[in-house]
């Protein structure tokens, strides 16, 4: 949901630059991020991220489809090329490879993870459901569960349209991984105020859907 002022700054410029409108949406980052980039609009994504970030480690993720690898050591070579002040890194691995993901946090301690790594393809989910629910719903409790375990400030994410009302198994995995990330943050602001703690503490998780690409 757009905060006020957004709302505002939208209002005011009738013709808006998504350019500029981007640079608010995007959050400010001087630490280290772990971001899934697999579709041309989600490297598009990272690439704003990279522009507003000073990130001391920006690692692209890719998931169990080894026939992108080109396409990801492409984005890498883009990234050393456009922005060399950030240290990009790639590995090639599967979100439900628990033991490597495990190994992937603890090396990488990251402040920030955007989890958008997960099968979209409508038509070919729904001729292979098995691999939707172990991609998408346990590969989210994978990366979820680590961003816990090893602190992580805030998880992002990123979700579909499809998701609401869903009608189709892609459409339904991503409305299960919604429903586990935001049961999950419910049960940690539970235990923290229990606990007398800020429920702002810890790994806070954010969901958001992407329909279509803005300024598309």
């Amino acid at each position: 949901m757009l905060s006020e002022e957004i709302r505002a700054w939208i209002v005011e410029n009738q013709d808006p630059d998504y350019a500029a409108l981007q640079r608010r949406l995007l959050p400010t980052l001087d630490e280290s991020a772990i971001v899934g980039v697999r579709t041309p609009a989600l490297r598009s994504y990272a690439r704003q991220l990279a522009k507003q970030a000073e990130v001391s480690a920006f690692l692209a993720e890719l998931p169990h489809r080894l026939f992108e690898e080109n396409q990801l050591h492409a984005f890498l070579l883009e990234m050393e090329k456009d922005f060399p002040q950030i240290e990009a890194q790639t590995v090639v691995t599967s979100i439900c490879k628990e033991d490597r993901m495990e190994q992937i946090f603890h090396d990488f301690r990251p402040n920030y993870v955007f989890h958008v790594a997960a099968y979209k393809h409508v038509p070919m989910m729904e001729d292979n459901p098995s691999e939707a629910v172990q991609n998408n719903i346990y590969g989210t409790k994978v990366i979820a569960d680590l961003s816990v375990k090893y602190g992580v400030k805030k998880f992002v994410m990123v979700s579909t349209d499809k998701a609401v009302n869903p009608t189709n198994v892609m459409g339904c995995s991503k409305r299960i991984c919604e429903i586990y990330v935001q049961s999950l943050d419910r049960a940690l602001k539970v235990e923290k105020l229990k606990n007398g703690k800020n429920e702002m503490s810890g790994t806070q998780f954010v969901t958001t859907r992407f329909g279509n690409v803005l300024g598309s």
